[in-house]
C-alpha cells in the first residue's frame, strides 16, 4: 500500500513539474525527425555519442604514452611508446576532424528539417478551413508555427548534443573510478556542484530574455517607428518623433538596469564557481600526488588526473548549456504539436478533383434560398438571403459597412458553407460540386488582394498562369483594368518588378495603381463568371466608374457580381441587391429601387449629395464649402 501511495505521489509531482507534458511534446519532435530523415537521425546521435566518448580516449592513451615514457626510459624499451604515441596521435587528428566535420553535418541536418518543416507547415495551412483564420488568436497560433518552423532542427540538434555531453560525463567518471574510487567520488561531487551553479547562472540569463523579450520587441518597434522610410513622413508632420524618443529611452534604460543586474548576480555565480574549481583542482592534485606517493598511479596518471578536472568541467557546463537550450524550445514545440494534430470540420466545400459536371439549370448561375450564415454560431452574418442570379447579368451587390457583403461573395465562391439553407450553382448545390469546379468557372478580386512583390507580368498572369509568357493577352487583360498605361510607361514593361523588398529598383504603387493591376488579374481568364469584391475602392470616384464602365464593356455577355460603396456604378447593373445588418432589404433594378424609395433610395440620395457639394453633418447643412 505504501508502495503504491508513493508512486502516486511521485506521479503527481511529476504532473506538477509537466514532465509528462514535456515528454510528450519531446516525443512528438523526435517522431517528426524520423519521419523525415531516419537515416541522418541515427548518424548524427551517434556522432555526437562517439564524439563525447573520443577525449576519455585520449585521457586513456595520454596516461598509458607518459607511464610507457616512464618506464621506457629505465627498461630502455620503447617499442610500446612507439605505438602508442602513433594512436594519440590519430586520436587527436580524429578529434580535430570530429570538431569540423559535425558542423557541416549538423547544417545539412538542419536545413533538410526546417524545409521538410516548412512543407509540412505549407500543406497543413492549406487544409485549415478560412473561418478559422477570423479568429485573430488561432490565426496568430498557426502564424507563430510557419515563423518557428526550424524550431525542430535546433531542438533535435540541442537534444542529441546532449545526450553526447552526458555520455561524456560519464565517460569520464568511469575513467576516474578506474583510477580510483577516491577521484569516482571527488568527480561526482565536482559535477553535481559545478551541475547546480552553472546551471543557476544558465537559468539566470534564459530568465532574464524570457522577461525582456517583450521589452526588446518594444524597443525594436519604437526604433523602426523613428527610423522607418514608409512612415517617416507622419512622423514628423505630427511632431511625434519626441514621444517615440522618450519611450524609446525608458525601455533602454530599462534594459540596461535589468542586464547590469543580471550580470552582477551571473558574476557572483561564477566567482562562486571559479572557486570551487580551484578548491576542487587542489583536492584533485592532493590525492592525485597521495596516490603517486602510495605507488597506486604512476607519473602519467598524475597528469591525467589534472587534464581530466578540466574535462570534466567543460563537459558538464556543456551539458547543462544543451539541457537548458533544448527546454527553451520546448513551448514552441508544444505550440506546433497541438496546431498539427488538429482536426477540422468541412466548413467549405470539398478540395478533391472534380468529374465531369453538367449543369441542370444553364440559365441560373446562382441561387441562394433562405441562406444564413455566421463565423461563429452566436454570431450571425447573414439571415434568411434568397435570390437568383441569371447568366449574363451583372448584379450590383451594395450596402452599408458590416452589412455582409464580402461574407456572401465567400458563400458565392464556396469558401464557406451555409450554416442554414442551401445555394444552388446551375441548378446544382453546392454539396455536389468542388472548390475547383467553381474556380473553373469563376474568376475573383477580393477587397484585400494580394500585392505580390513579383513582375507585372507575374501579377497579371496569376488569374491563369498559363497566359505568363503570352503578351498579347495580359495587355488585353491589362486594358480592361486600365492597367495598360502604367505597363506602357514602364522601360521593361510586362517585367518590371513590383515593390522593393526585394528589388531596389523595384516599382512602388499607389493603392489605385496595385488595384487596376488586381482587376487586370480577373480578366486574364475566359471565365464566364466575374465576382469582383470592392475593385476600384482606392481609385477617385470619376477613375471609379472608368473602371466600373470597362468592366461593363468587356463582360461581353459573361455574368459578373460587382461590389461597392460608392452607389454610381449600381446604375450599371440589371439587378441591384442591396444589404443591411445581414438582411436582403431591396433588390431590382436602379430605377425600380429609386421609386420604391427605401434604403437604397437613401443611401444613393445621400452620396449624390455629398458629391453635389451639400451633405447633413449633426443637423446642421455645409454646403459648396469645397
Amino acid at each position: 500500500m505504501s508502495q503504491v501511495v508513493s508512486e502516486g505521489r511521485i506521479v503527481r509531482i511529476l504532473k506538477r513539474l509537466k514532465i509528462f507534458d514535456q515528454w510528450e511534446v519531446a516525443k512528438w519532435a523526435y517522431q517528426q525527425g524520423w519521419e523525415i530523415d531516419k537515416s541522418n537521425f541515427i548518424f548524427w546521435t551517434v556522432m555526437n555519442i562517439l564524439g563525447a566518448l573520443i577525449p576519455v580516449y585520449l585521457l586513456r592513451v595520454t596516461q598509458e604514452v607518459v607511464n610507457s615514457i616512464t618506464i621506457g626510459v629505465e627498461t630502455s624499451d620503447f617499442k610500446k611508446v612507439t605505438w602508442r604515441v602513433a594512436l594519440l596521435c590519430a586520436l587527436w587528428i580524429l578529434q580535430s576532424s570530429y570538431n569540423i566535420i559535425p558542423n557541416i553535418i549538423k547544417y545539412t541536418m538542419q536545413t533538410r528539417y526546417s524545409i521538410a518543416m516548412q512543407r509540412k507547415y505549407a500543406a497543413f495551412v492549406n487544409t485549415i478551413p478560412l473561418y478559422k483564420f477570423d479568429n485573430k488568436e488561432f490565426s496568430d497560433q498557426i502564424s507563430q508555427v510557419g515563423v518557428t518552423c526550424n524550431r525542430l532542427a535546433y531542438f533535435i540538434g540541442g537534444t542529441t548534443s546532449m545526450i553526447g555531453s552526458f555520455v561524456g560525463t560519464i565517460g569520464l567518471l568511469w575513467f576516474a573510478f578506474s583510477t580510483s574510487w577516491i577521484l569516482l567520488v571527488i568527480g561526482s561531487i565536482q559535477a553535481v556542484v559545478s551541475l547546480v551553479l552553472v546551471g543557476r547562472v544558465f537559468q539566470q540569463y534564459y530568465d532574464f530574455w524570457s522577461v525582456a523579450k517583450m521589452e526588446r520587441r518594444k524597443q525594436q518597434y519604437y526604433s523602426g517607428l523613428l527610423t522607418g522610410r514608409e512612415i517617416g513622413k507622419e512622423i514628423r508632420a505630427m511632431k511625434l518623433s519626441e514621444f517615440f524618443r522618450s519611450r524609446w529611452r525608458v525601455l533602454v534604460e530599462k534594459l540596461t538596469g535589468m542586464e547590469i543586474e543580471l550580470e552582477i548576480k551571473s558574476n557572483r555565480v561564477r566567482n562562486i564557481l571559479a572557486l570551487m574549481y580551484l578548491l576542487f583542482t587542489l583536492l584533485i592534485l592532493g590525492v592525485g600526488v597521495w596516490l603517486v606517493w602510495r605507488g597506486k598511479i604512476l607519473l602519467g596518471g598524475l597528469v591525467i588526473i589534472w587534464q581530466l578536472n578540466d574535462q570534466l568541467f567543460g563537459t558538464v557546463q556543456s551539458l547543462v548549456s544543451h539541457y537548458l537550450y533544448t527546454v527553451g524550445y520546448m513551448p514552441v514545440l508544444a505550440n506546433q504539436k497541438e496546431v498539427f494534430e488538429m482536426v477540422f470540420d468541412e466548413t467549405g466545400l470539398p478540395t478533391r478533383e472534380h468529374k465531369e459536371i453538367k449543369p441542370k439549370e444553364p440559365v441560373t448561375v446562382f441561387r441562394l434560398e433562405n441562406v444564413t450564415f455566421g463565423y461563429v454560431p452566436e454570431k450571425t452574418v447573414l439571415r434568411n438571403i434568397s435570390f437568383s442570379v441569371n447568366r449574363g447579368e451583372t448584379v450590383a451587390l451594395v450596402g452599408d459597412n458590416g452589412a455582409g457583403k464580402t461574407t456572401l461573395i465567400k458563400l458565392l465562391l464556396g469558401l464557406y458553407t451555409p450554416n442554414k439553407g442551401r445555394i444552388y450553382f446551375e441548378g446544382l448545390p453546392y454539396q455536389e460540386l468542388t472548390q475547383e469546379y467553381l474556380y473553373s468557372k469563376m474568376g475573383a478580386v477580393f477587397q484585400d488582394f494580394k500585392q505580390y512583390h513579383f513582375t507585372i507580368r507575374e501579377n497579371i498572369a496569376f488569374g491563369d498562369i498559363k497566359q505568363l509568357h503570352n503578351d498579347a493577352v495580359l495587355m488585353e487583360a491589362a486594358r480592361k483594368g486600365q492597367a495598360d498605361k502604367l505597363i506602357q510607361a514602364q522601360p521593361k514593361g510586362l517585367d518590371t518588378f513590383l515593390g522593393r523588398q526585394y528589388e531596389e529598383d523595384g516599382l512602388e504603387l499607389s493603392g489605385g495603381e496595385w488595384q487596376r493591376i488586381g482587376v487586370a488579374r480577373a480578366h486574364v481568364s475566359d471565365k464566364d463568371i466575374l465576382i469582383l469584391d470592392e475593385p476600384a475602392a482606392k481609385l477617385d470616384p470619376v477613375a471609379e466608374m472608368e473602371q466600373f464602365l470597362e468592366i461593363k464593356n468587356s463582360l461581353g455577355g459573361r455574368t459578373a457580381v460587382l461590389v461597392s460603396h460608392r452607389l454610381g456604378f449600381a446604375r450599371l447593373a440589371d439587378k441591384i441587391i442591396v444589404l443591411k445588418d445581414g438582411e436582403l432589404v431591396d433588390m431590382g433594378t436602379h430605377e425600380e429601387l429609386i421609386k420604391a424609395g427605401r434604403h437604397y433610395a437613401e443611401m444613393f440620395r445621400a452620396q449624390a449629395e455629398w458629391y453635389e457639394g451639400s451633405v447633413a453633418f449633426n443637423g446642421f447643412e455645409r454646403a459648396n464649402e469645397w
